[in-house]
């Protein structure tokens, strides 16, 4: 004869298996799993961007750092041999440099702002007001992005050289700015989607 538990189990399991809420919940948790892992690696994929942006940063202000300290030392020892481009060369990596890592401190929420108003309002309304900056954001790099893009395509087309003796092409120069609001644009749309959809908050930000 069948113990009591034994028929309480039997029961149990006979409910689990044509109960439409059981099924309901190890659906919408099979969802939330998948949802989980596709954030995740989205969220991976994007962080390994940052760094090889960070990387190429890195690199660019280390050689002008490099360029800048071999100038000054060629240029007490050995004059005659110290190169008359470092000043134009560094300008150009520095500035290259400072906008590429404009798209990394976006989608790390780490341009300076005046939140001293926005801060003593509530949770509600600084969302509000952080998913209207992201806007706001997106609208603003994406118009530079178009008129910065011309301007460089116009160096391009007509060969503009700067005027110096190293006659550097002024396109390439010029393509750091439609390049850094272009990335700015897509990390202010990451950076909303995630608010909007609930995965990541204005304080997860700071």
């Amino acid at each position: 004869m069948a113990s009591s538990n034994d028929v309480i189990g039997r029961d149990a399991a006979r409910y689990d298996a044509v109960s439409p809420v059981s099924g309901e919940a190890e659906s919408r948790t099979a969802a939330g799993n998948s949802e989980s892992r596709h954030s995740g690696a989205s969220s991976g994929l994007f962080h390994w961007i940052d760094r090889l942006e960070s990387l190429i940063v890195g690199v660019i202000l280390g050689s002008a750092l490099l360029l800048v300290v071999v100038t000054i030392v060629l240029r007490y020892l050995v004059p005659q041999f110290a190169p008359q481009i470092t000043d134009e060369v560094t300008v150009y990596m520095v500035m290259w440099a400072v906008l590429l890592a404009c798209g990394g401190i976006t989608s790390r929420g780490e341009h300076v702002k005046a939140d001293l108003v926005v801060g003593s309002l509530s949770p509600g309304v600084q969302r509000a007001c952080e998913i209207a900056s992201h806007v706001v954001g997106i609208g603003f790099c994406l118009v530079l992005a178009w008129f910065a893009s011309q301007v460089t395509y116009e160096a391009w087309d007509f060969g503009d050289l700067s005027p110096t003796n190293l006659r550097f092409p002024m396109w390439i120069y010029y393509a750091a700015l439609p390049l850094a609001a272009a990335s700015m644009a897509v990390r202010h749309l990451i950076v909303l989607v995630r608010l909007l959809t609930g995965s990541r908050t204005a304080m997860a930000q700071r």
